[in-house]
């Protein structure tokens, strides 16, 4: 199995081109491949393996809660099929050369692109989604079975089909609950399912978004979802539990229920022209600032006046007299990208979301308010979701698709004197814009790495190895890579 390397040291932040982005750029057409780091190592190697048939897309990438002495990684992809995978890592260095990727099975059930995939928290189940509207829950088998036609010789192990959810339109993302008994659909139709995986019936469904679903996240503590759609808005839903004959049930319109319609309406956090909920210049702006024609990246902080408390009756503002101007919070449906992969904080006390547009000025001509806009990431606080985002995440290039959390919690650093939340700890995340990966802390407002052009192609998912200590990232390009954070960088783990 080959590997290319792409390793480099920390100086203060600067950018080397490797002999990995010389060769890509000479066979197929690939331009530099960037790094910038900070604090310490980081590696990261494209996986030459086939992914999928034919080079196919990969759309989704997970690892699983390792269940029985060690983590698979699953991936969904254009060729219709989940596969499995186990990746080997060497602990004692940080040396992505040293990762080995070995393959286990195919699930062959969709007849269409699979578009998620995702490990329930236990680890034992593992759900797909698929442009063929089915959703699919697998189970490891005890014994190796064949599909029915097919003769793999190199399968190593069988998942069989436990449950199977039929819905009518494309599935773009999913999302377990935490104790493993649902699961959150967002599909091409506007539509949001929950179902329950104990009687197998789809429990509830929502048609509040105005275009299709493309993001879905559930709160680890299980007291929220939330999806983004590509009518630019964020619902968030809020959960209410009540045991009913030992059986929780989610139902709306009902004294018995125990979900809530989203507390956070579409037009209370969708800002549109008819709407006014943000001005421009409010709100806390963190980041790096970089210049789309410029490859080098400027690690530098901007931070703004706090954002306000607002209230729905605000939105009718503009329509008053008031100077306050309107803008999106987020890209429209003309973006071309079927994602966006929103992320809860592992501890539940922030959401992040993808696709922001944020105003960086008072440019008051119609003409100029494109240009006044810059990528961004949203960030909101568990006690705020009814409010505007706290501050954003700004500085990118590219539209951001997907963000991942690190399931591990850290101690805070001790050399930092102020940090950005008031946590009493630290977790990492990963930001994936179209094509570069940014590795953050919630602690400091500086990048801890950026790396740019991995892939010939645009990136659709990321996943975090159950340490910590690995980041996979999908591409449409139908590779993977693997990136490596040094133990230096991560910091130690809180004892739980």
């Amino acid at each position: 199995m080959k590997f290319w390397l792409l390793k480099l040291s920390c100086i203060s932040g600067r950018h080397y081109e490797t002999a990995l982005s010389r060769y890509l750029r000479g066979v197929g057409g690939y331009s530099d491949a960037l790094f910038s780091l900070k604090y310490s190592n980081m590696d990261s190697a494209p996986i030459t393996v086939h992914w999928h048939e034919g080079n196919q897309p990969v759309y989704s990438a997970d690892f699983q809660n390792p269940s029985d002495g060690f983590a698979r990684l699953a991936t969904g992809g254009g060729d219709n099929n989940v596969r499995i995978w186990r990746m080997d890592i060497d602990d004692r260095e940080c040396d992505a050369l040293k990762t080995s990727i070995h393959y286990l099975s195919t699930l062959r059930k969709h007849t269409q692109a699979v578009n998620a995939v995702r490990f329930d928290p236990s680890g034992y189940m593992l759900a797909s989604a698929s442009d063929d509207g089915l959703l699919i829950v697998w189970g490891l088998s005890d014994e190796i079975v064949q599909d029915f036609g097919v003769q793999d010789d190199d399968m190593k192990e069988t998942w069989k089909v436990r449950k199977i959810f039929h819905t009518h339109s494309e599935i773009y993302d999913i999302a377990w609950s935490p104790d493993s008994n649902y699961i959150a659909a967002g599909s091409m139709d506007n539509a949001v399912r929950v179902f329950n995986i104990k009687t197998e019936k789809k429990d509830l469904e929502f048609l509040d978004h105005g275009h299709c679903v493309q993001g879905v996240a559930w709160d680890p503590l299980n007291k929220y979802f939330a999806t983004q759609s590509a009518d630019r808005s964020l619902h968030i839903y809020q959960l209410k539990h009540h045991e009913l004959n030992s059986t929780t049930r989610l139902q709306v319109g009902d004294i018995q229920g125990c979900l809530e319609l989203n507390i956070c309406r579409s037009d209370f956090l969708r800002v549109t022209d008819h709407h006014s909920a943000i001005s421009p210049n409010s709100g806390c702006l963190l980041g790096m600032n970089a210049d789309a024609s410029n490859d080098s990246v400027n690690l530098t902080t901007s931070v703004q006046s706090p954002a306000p408390s607002l209230k729905a009756e605000s939105r009718t503002a503009s329509h008053n007299g008031s100077s306050k101007r309107t803008f999106y919070l987020y890209h429209s449906e003309a973006l071309q990208s079927f994602f966006r992969r929103l992320t809860f904080s592992p501890d539940g006390s922030l959401l992040l979301t993808v696709l922001g547009l944020y105003r960086k000025d008072n440019k008051n001509d119609e003409e100029d308010v494109s240009d006044a806009l810059v990528n961004t990431v949203y960030i909101y606080t568990r006690a705020g979701f009814s409010q505007l985002p706290v501050c954003s995440l700004s500085g990118f290039t590219k539209p951001t698709v997907a963000i991942k959390f690190s399931p591990i919690i850290y101690e805070l650093d001790k050399e930092c004197s102020r940090s950005i939340f008031d946590l009493p700890h630290k977790m990492l995340f990963a930001v994936a814009t179209l094509d570069t990966v940014i590795v953050y802390t919630t602690q400091r407002i500086e990048p801890l790495g950026i790396l740019k052009n991995l892939h010939y192609s645009t990136i659709t998912d990321l996943a975090w190895s159950s340490d910590g200590k690995s980041i996979i990232v999908s591409s449409a390009d139908g590779f993977c890579s693997v990136i490596r954070v040094d133990h230096l960088l991560l910091g130690t783990p809180l004892a739980t």
